[in-house]
């Protein structure tokens, strides 16, 4: 290549580094530095010009920076650190004395005559601060949650036996709203728990046998003479307990419905039990509304309706996904959208809690996967979760 080619290609990459959004030094293996951009001068606040910075030693100009930073030492240190492990770091948060939050990026890279050290800065204070927004929004709902909670379940246990007593000595239908109303209390202090904790991310993830979490599951619901068909296999990187209540919530959602049974609700409201309370007979004040007349009803029959004993739920995995799909008569409101039964708080019965899918959702997206819904054509829905590691 030519000295001219050179020059042309060294031109090339001034121009492409100070275009970039992020702040960019490159320096040599004597930390003399080979290049820099305005942007990383206006992040760290160097008054210095970009051009006068070149060839000038890049520890000097570090110390400089260093008191721009909210720790200045342990900004040298992690330098020192870096340079002499020599191994790349990629968006790792440092925060500046003014308050903002830079990502830095550092990338060791060989030159045909020698080592060379390349920085990037960005500014991710926007972000950071959101982050951190969220994360207090969580802890004040999970606190309220348990506050609420916990000043509730003393009164509603006092209720609940004050009740028992009554119905020993009375066969008055005002017991039984009274029943009524103190279930969905339970159902709602559960539930608000339950969504509290399930926005939170899993960390702790265990190989998880899909088949096995599958059918415990299916056997911690009421399904009333349903039948499951578990055609899953393999090792699922997930949390298990939560993993499981994702299932509890969906087969519920698939088997409890029917707008003339006292059992029944409307779909998207199935109920957040935890797996240590199986087959709870609360669960059915959350059933789901599949659009049916009969008590039971599920899927189309011989005179359209069926009992749960005609219907099935079938799971399968393949890949990165799991499918959960029932036959039942699925959506019969044109106007509702399928996305709307994942909504915190949506039902289409005035006494659902409307939180059972939504939790749902909140697992999910605590493993980073995807949860998504459609209406089967010949009736029932199907929910495809994505997203998911399997072990080899």
């Amino acid at each position: 290549m030519t000295d001219s080619s050179l020059e042309s290609s060294d031109l090339v990459l001034e121009t492409l580094v100070e275009h970039l959004p992020e702040g960019v030094l490159i320096e040599d293996a004597a930390r003399e530095i080979l290049l820099v951009n305005d942007r990383l001068c206006e992040l760290l606040d160097i008054p210095s010009d970009p051009g006068e910075l070149i060839g000038t030693d890049c520890e000097a100009v570090g110390e400089h920076a260093a008191d721009r930073f909210a720790d200045p030492d342990a900004f040298v240190t992690r330098l020192d650190e870096l340079l002499e492990r020599r191994e790349p770091v990629h968006d790792e948060e440092v925060v500046l004395a003014d308050g903002r939050t830079l990502e830095r990026t550092y990338i060791p890279h060989d030159l045909p005559d020698g080592e060379a050290n390349i920085w990037l800065y960005r500014d991710v204070t926007e972000r950071a601060s959101h982050e951190a927004e969220l994360e207090r929004q969580n802890e004040r709902l999970a606190e309220f949650a348990s506050v609420v909670s916990h000043d509730l379940r003393n009164p509603l246990s006092v209720a609940t036996t004050s009740l028992q007593l009554a119905r020993e000595e009375s066969d008055s239908d005002h017991l039984d709203e009274i029943g009524r109303s103190l279930d969905r209390m339970d159902r709602l202090t559960t539930q608000l728990l339950t969504l509290a904790r399930e926005g939170e991310q899993t960390e702790q993830l265990e190989p998880t046998p899909l088949s096995t979490l599958v059918s415990q599951s299916w056997n911690n619901v009421e399904t009333d003479g349903a039948t499951l068909e578990n055609e899953t296999a393999g090792i699922v990187l997930a949390d298990w307990s939560r993993l499981g209540q994702l299932f509890e919530n969906l087969f519920r959602n698939a088997v409890e419905h029917g707008p003339t049974s006292p059992r029944s609700h409307a779909r998207g409201d199935a109920v957040e039990h935890g797996s240590t309370s199986p087959r709870s007979t609360s669960s059915h004040e959350d059933a789901v509304e599949h659009g049916s007349t009969s008590p039971r009803s599920h899927a189309r029959g011989d005179e359209g309706t069926v009992t749960t004993d005609d219907l099935c739920v079938h799971v399968e995995s393949d890949d990165d996904t799991i499918v959960v799909r029932d036959d039942g008569v699925g959506l019969t409101d044109p106007e509702l959208e399928p996305e709307q039964l994942f909504e915190t708080g949506f039902s289409t019965k005035p006494d659902g809690t409307g939180l059972g899918l939504g939790i749902v959702e909140e697992i999910a997206e605590a493993h980073d996967w995807t949860v998504d819904v459609e209406a089967v054509p010949d009736g029932g829905l199907r929910f495809e979760i994505s997203g998911m590691t399997f072990q080899e």
